[in-house]
């Protein structure tokens, strides 16, 4: 269901890794929705020691998925190395399946009928739900 509807449902960490900071204090975007919040960023500065960046430099705009700088702010000086700039985030609706929308749980059982039973009606089901939940264009979204 995860898959098939570009979704993560239940609270997972994911690490965003890169080998620097992105020039002229752009954005950083982050792939899974829906994104709950940042745990850390990382990095390892010019003398190669790990140091974290203060959570005053940056905020994350939930809707966008994208870490921006605070005004004022720049990313700090890091080594430009594999790995040398870690993001850990949380994404997903909620650490309780109570916290997944309606639709999207109906998803799950829906695809746990149409495997298990191998029920042609729960699969033709389950693929015309999830039609009704990717958004057919970048401006339509039927879930957060």
């Amino acid at each position: 269901v995860e898959q098939d509807t570009d979704r993560v449902l239940i609270h997972s960490t994911f690490e965003l890794s890169g080998t620097r900071f992105p020039l002229n204090g752009a954005n950083i975007r982050i792939g899974q929705k829906p994104i709950a919040s940042v745990t850390a960023i990382r990095y390892l500065n010019e003398s190669g020691s790990d140091r974290t960046v203060s959570t005053s430099t940056y905020a994350l705009d939930l809707g966008a998925r994208e870490i921006y700088l605070l005004p004022g702010k720049s990313w700090p000086s890091a080594m430009t190395y594999h790995r040398s700039v870690r993001i850990e985030y949380v994404a997903g609706y909620g650490a309780e399946s109570s916290s997944v929308p309606g639709l999207l749980r109906d998803l799950v059982n829906l695809y746990c009928d149409s495997r298990f039973n191998e029920s042609q009606t729960a699969q033709d089901a389950y693929e015309a739900t999830v039609q009704r939940v990717i958004p057919t264009s970048y401006t339509e979204a039927p879930l957060p």
